[in-house]
């Protein structure tokens, strides 16, 4: 079997790769204060996306993710099945 993922994640690195992303889970930062949730992160123009990784506040990695700019106030975080979730509420708490 580990020759069989090794084949696998050797194909998807050096050719193309397919995979079921319906299963991600989708926050949605929406309101006058959505970009400074995100901004101190990554710069992202409306109508784009970028790739971008989830740290702890001790550098570590959470999960990652694609960050869309759906508006001048409003994004869509796409992410795994991490703690990049609860990571991005509790940012979001109070503001």
């Amino acid at each position: 079997m580990p020759s069989d993922l090794a084949d696998e994640h050797e194909a998807i690195r050096t050719r193309a790769g397919l995979m079921d992303v319906s299963g991600l889970k989708k926050v949605h930062y929406v309101g006058p204060h959505a970009e400074s949730l995100l901004e101190y992160a990554t710069k992202v123009y409306p109508g784009k996306s970028v790739y971008a990784t989830m740290l702890n506040e001790a550098g570590k990695f959470v999960d990652d993710c694609v960050i869309y700019r759906t508006g001048p106030n409003a994004f869509m975080v796409v992410h795994g099945s991490g703690s990049g979730h609860e990571m991005l509420v509790r940012s979001a708490q109070g503001r």
